[in-house]
């Protein structure tokens, strides 16, 4: 009896070893969050980033320096999230505008004459120490790429500009209006998180 029990014994903690190589418990997860770092560009920056995005192009051209990270596929609404952030010298590829305030303006003028443009929200908030303007709107994204969905999709964009360093910044996420709620944490993370670096 005692060496039925000793040998049930043994097959118990030889079951128990093994267990981690059965359950994948070796092998790390993939974290929630990763980090970008923009080196050698016209300025560099820092930002964590859902794990769930990836890296599409980053790099310096034509006086702006940037990175765009684009989030899955959804095959329902043939759309992916995007995550933009772009460094431009005042009189850039934006044209004669010299700061980020003049640029948010414009930027609303724009929009506002788009179809089923809506404001969302229009603020100032501090991020790295200067004053950044947040406009957030809606309006029927008429791009011409057929998604398949009869009627063009309605997009949501947050975007956020402010001046530092003698250039304009630029962090922008774009949302199919379906998707719009549950991105949002995902840009607030990329502001909350986002560091200039000297």
């Amino acid at each position: 009896m005692k060496k039925q029990i000793l040998l049930w014994l043994l097959f118990v903690l030889l079951v128990l070893s093994s267990l981690p190589l059965f359950t994948g418990c070796g092998s790390a997860s993939e974290p929630p969050f990763k980090t970008f770092t923009m080196k050698d560009g016209l300025a560099d920056f820092t930002f964590e980033y859902s794990s769930i995005y990836k890296v599409i192009e980053s790099g310096t051209w034509n006086k702006t320096s940037g990175v765009t990270l684009n989030g899955p596929f959804n095959n329902e609404i043939k759309y992916n999230t995007s995550i933009d952030v772009t460094i431009t010298t005042p009189n850039g590829p934006d044209g004669p505008l010299t700061n980020a305030k003049d640029l948010t303006n414009h930027a609303e003028y724009l929009a506002s004459s788009s179809m089923d443009y809506k404001l969302l929200n229009k603020s100032e908030f501090i991020l790295e120490g200067v004053t950044a303007y947040r406009f957030d709107y809606m309006e029927r994204d008429l791009t011409p790429i057929d998604r398949g969905l009869g009627k063009p999709p309605i997009t949501i964009y947050r975007e956020v500009r402010f001046d530092s360093q003698g250039l304009i910044w630029f962090i922008q996420m774009s949302s199919d209006s379906s998707t719009a709620e549950s991105d949002k944490p995902d840009f607030e993370h990329v502001l909350e998180t986002f560091k200039i670096l000297d």
